[in-house]
């Protein structure tokens, strides 16, 4: 593959043209081989069910992944880009969001796996295990940050039914008692506490 520059010169006075031809071989494949690195880049982000996004230092969208779009209710990553977590999501969440945003890009310094709650389009409110950590251009500038959020919804859910369930235990009007296999007492709760000589110590 050439390149070919065709310049009209005056020389002595009559008019000449001079061809200037570069291979520019090497240029198309390294061209063509940064493409394709960034189709297997957005193939894998698209893929992965975890939310991906990076965002510039003002807390804009400048890649959002699918399972980010999915959870904002858009389908086309052109609706959210250039757009702050204030255009996206409602107050009670941008405001924990954006000012963290804001921290790792002023200060350099990530954010790893911060519990944060969003609301689905449904209505369903998910769990986020969020981390955010900044980007650097190869001049050691922060142009930005790259979050990764895990959904840790049902492991949330699970939790809460353990605490509820533990409540339950704890303050029911029958004596309840867990002991191991070997029937030594794991656990009283205060109805038994009140009625015997056991205490929960």
């Amino acid at each position: 593959n050439v390149d070919v520059n065709i310049i009209s010169i005056h020389y002595n006075n009559q008019l000449a043209v001079m061809n200037i031809v570069r291979d520019i071989s090497e240029r198309i494949k390294a061209g063509k081989a940064i493409a394709d690195e960034r189709i297997l880049l957005r193939t894998l982000i698209n893929n992965i069910h975890d939310l991906i996004y990076v965002k510039d230092t003002s807390g804009r969208k400048i890649i959002s992944n699918k399972a980010d779009l999915e959870l904002m209710g858009f389908n086309d990553e052109k609706e959210v880009i250039g757009k702050t977590d204030f255009e996206l999501f409602d107050l009670s969440i941008s405001n924990q969001t954006f000012p963290d945003d804001l921290s790792v890009v002023q200060s350099g310094k990530p954010i790893i796996n911060k519990i944060e709650m969003f609301k689905a389009p449904n209505g369903e409110e998910k769990y986020f295990s969020t981390s955010k950590v900044p980007l650097s251009n190869d001049s050691g500038e922060i142009i930005g940050l790259v979050g990764v959020g895990h959904d840790i919804t049902r492991e949330r859910r699970t939790e809460q039914k353990l605490i509820h369930l533990s409540k339950g235990i704890e303050q029911s009007p029958a004596s309840i008692i867990i002991t191991d296999t070997n029937g030594n007492i794991e656990y009283a709760n205060q109805k038994l506490t009140e009625i015997t000589v056991y205490t929960s110590k």
